[in-house]
């Protein structure tokens, strides 16, 4: 996904023209990246030919197309294990590495969100019996626009098929919410 977007293209040339005659160290950044930091990240893009980009930067999902598919990937992402680590870890009984296992059981980076997002306030558990039919007719009508968790469901469509549905309840809801959120950059509506 990051390819996609040209970011590791992008990331590879820039390091690539930093480094272009050999290890380039930057004392700016000392106090964040000392030298010793800066040189492992050298060795290491060196190594991975500058296709492995720091993904513990923030970067917007805006245009992300699948966003469960990019978030797989990331949270999959594991930590190297050196030679020696991964010797001594063949060598443990299949319990012993069970027991690692159970205390390591959550894999993956952590996760925040911008100041915007802690702002947001949940979302209503319940929902009168119009909406819940153009829920309904929305699923019917295409099944992939819809994504069920155990705890929630995302309905992915635009206003365009909302008309074509006559989903009038969910297209005013809609209309509601973005003149609340955005108000100077609608009219006011003149009861």
């Amino acid at each position: 996904i990051q390819q996609k977007l040209g970011y590791v293209t992008r990331y590879r040339e820039n390091r690539m023209d930093w480094h272009k005659h050999g290890f380039n160290y930057d004392p700016k950044h000392e106090r964040r990246w000392p030298y010793e930091r800066q040189l492992k990240a050298y060795r290491d893009g060196m190594q991975t030919g500058w296709d492995n980009p720091n993904s513990v930067d923030i970067h917007s999902l805006r245009h992300i197309g699948n966003i469960k598919a990019y978030l797989i990937k990331y949270m999959g992402k594991n930590k190297k294990y050196t030679d020696e680590e991964k010797e001594a870890y063949n060598k443990l009984t299949e319990e012993e590495k069970y027991i690692i296992r159970a205390k390591t059981e959550i894999n993956g980076r952590l996760w925040s969100c911008s100041k915007n997002l802690v702002k947001l306030e949940g979302g209503h558990t319940a929902c009168c019996s119009m909406i819940y039919e153009e829920l309904e007719r929305i699923f019917k009508n295409d099944m992939r626009c819809v994504y069920n968790s155990d705890y929630f469901h995302v309905y992915t469509v635009d206003t365009a098929m909302l008309i074509k549905l006559n989903c009038t309840a969910l297209l005013s809801c809609f209309e509601d919410f973005i003149r609340k959120r955005f108000p100077k950059d609608y009219l006011p509506i003149i009861v």
